[in-house]
């Protein structure tokens, strides 16, 4: 291997070391790890949120959706994802926003358990077995999308 090259690997795997270590010690909660202690603009909520969301599909199904049935038809879709994201960060994050923190909560299953009163963590489990199942399979779509 060339010496470089290794050296590139290594430097880089430092710095992300340092990086982590340093915001490490500036987390105080888990609250500040989940949302970044609430301390990001909109910009960046919306590129992250959208960014994990658009993950493989984007990449791999709907470049094969276009192909299979023509860009016309892939043009209305890349039109109502666009509209769907406007409305949503017009009419429900901000709102969203407001009640988490209200409830003071850092994810949407503690955000309705507060809200409804949960005290036994059905909703807790029902998002957790939810999530569980979804994620299994978004996950596996991933990988043969990659194969």
């Amino acid at each position: 291997m060339d010496i470089a090259f290794l050296s590139l690997i290594i430097g880089y795997f430092g710095l992300m070391l340092v990086i982590g270590l340093i915001f490490y010690h500036k987390q105080k909660n888990a609250s500040d790890f989940m949302l970044g202690s609430r301390s990001l603009n909109y910009w960046v909520t919306a590129i992250s949120t959208h960014a994990s969301d658009m993950s493989i599909w984007l990449f791999m199904a709907f470049p094969g959706l276009a192909y299979k049935t023509g860009l016309s038809s892939a043009l209305w879709i890349a039109i109502g994802l666009l509209v769907g994201m406007y409305l949503t960060w017009t009419f429900i994050a901000k709102p969203l926003r407001l009640a988490t923190e209200k409830y003071n909560s850092p994810t949407l299953a503690s955000f309705y358990e507060a809200r409804l009163r949960d005290t036994k963590g059905t909703i807790r489990l029902i998002s957790a077995l939810v999530t569980i199942i979804f994620y299994t399979i978004y996950i596996s779509s991933g990988i043969v999308g990659i194969g």
